[in-house]
């Protein structure tokens, strides 16, 4: 019974710390994923923008 109590309280000091880093980790590719569509679209915008500029 010692065991599982000490298997416990190991895994509930260390599983916090690990799913915040999955966290941090998956989370951060996503805001750059999403930093990189807003550009992409950002560029798009302005190659519209660039070229309705040069038809008028």
């Amino acid at each position: 019974m010692q065991d599982s109590r000490m298997t416990a309280f190991l895994l509930g000091i260390g599983l916090p710390p690990i799913g915040w880093v999955l966290f941090e980790v998956l989370g951060g590719r996503s805001s750059q994923e999403q930093y990189r569509s807003d550009e992409d679209l950002y560029t798009l915008l302005s190659l519209v923008a660039g070229r309705a500029g040069t038809r008028a």
